[in-house]
């Protein structure tokens, strides 16, 4: 109950993070979305096939990370780097708010294991 008033009174986002390897395939799937990102020089649709719901991959990445999606409920950098962890996730704090941060964290492992 304590940190559901914590997060009413001072947390909009939460980041995580997860160190290893993401699958080859996912790569060429991030690599040609984001080919039409710039393209397009705009956001453009992608989904991962573990969510219900897709994501927009920006035409640019994220600090270090290579590649930047994002959706309603969080923000999702993928990166290559061996320096950093593979993936960070930001959630919003209306999709922590809506679901729970237990459950935004169990879905966010799910999205990192996919």
């Amino acid at each position: 109950m304590r940190l559901a008033l914590l997060l009413v009174a001072d947390i909009d986002t939460l980041h995580t993070s997860a160190r290893g390897v993401v699958c080859p395939e996912v790569w060429d799937l991030l690599d040609e979305a984001k080919r039409r990102a710039q393209g397009e020089e705009e956001e453009v649709a992608f989904d991962l096939p573990v969510t219900s719901s897709g994501f927009l991959i920006r035409p640019h990445g994220w600090r270090g990370y290579a590649y930047w999606l994002n959706s309603p409920d969080f923000e999702l950098m993928l990166g290559r780097s061996e320096k950093f962890p593979a993936v960070v996730c930001q959630l919003h704090a209306a999709y922590l708010h809506s679901v729970g941060v237990g459950w935004a964290l169990e879905f966010v492992e799910l999205v990192a294991a996919a």
